[in-house]
């Protein structure tokens, strides 16, 4: 199952990145963004709802960011799972990243953020209600959140990539990608702190 996370996860990645390619291009092809986000669509729902992992029971993890407390506290926990819980909450980011960017280039600027974080929102609420439901996987809040981030990121990189293009001076470019250093500074230092906790734990 986790060598299918980073998968698909890669794909979606990947898919974001050629829309950032797509943004920047002056002469844009409908029909490329469509075939985009078509393969994302396809990816995220295999990722998501049509996956056939089953959990008994179903099971609901209510604590807020309670994985960057765990990354940041554990002692005992292996290098390799530290990673991993690294690379779920990044990944959970990455799965709503194409439609922020795609919401930055149809949205106005005046209330793209807002919706980007709304359209976010359901979208990881009906997929967490249907893994518990359908017994597919755990109800998280932090899903909740991080999926939520990451439409606000996408929307984010799609407008500064729109104002590189139009030649925004880089003040504006940077107060535009916030949401997105906001994220990194948080991840890397909980990975930072981590890492470090591992290596005493080693030495100890």
């Amino acid at each position: 199952m986790i060598r299918l996370f980073i998968q698909y996860v890669i794909l979606i990645t990947l898919v974001s990145f050629l829309l950032c390619v797509w943004i920047l291009r002056p002469r844009r092809s409908k029909m490329t963004a469509a075939v985009l986000m078509t393969l994302y669509t396809v990816t995220a729902l295999l990722l998501t709802v049509l996956r056939s992992q089953n959990i008994p029971g179903g099971n609901t993890i209510l604590m807020p960011l309670g994985l960057y407390y765990r990354l940041v506290t554990a002692k005992k926990m292996t290098l390799f799972l530290r990673l991993i819980l690294a690379g779920e909450l990044a990944g959970n980011v990455v799965l709503l990243v194409p439609p922020g960017l795609m919401l930055s280039q149809r949205v106005p600027e005046r209330r793209g953020a807002a919706l980007s974080l709304a359209v976010g929102f359901l979208c990881s609420l009906c997929i967490e209600c249907w893994q518990y439901v359908t017994a597919l996987g755990t109800f998280e809040v932090d899903d909740l959140i991080h999926n939520t981030w990451g439409a606000l990121i996408g929307y984010s990189v799609g407008r500064a990539l729109t104002q590189y293009r139009e030649g925004a001076p880089m003040r504006q470019l940077v107060s535009t990608l916030c949401p997105l250093m906001v994220f990194v500074v948080l991840l890397g230092t909980c990975v930072t702190v981590s890492l470090l906790r591992w290596v005493m734990y080693r030495g100890a």
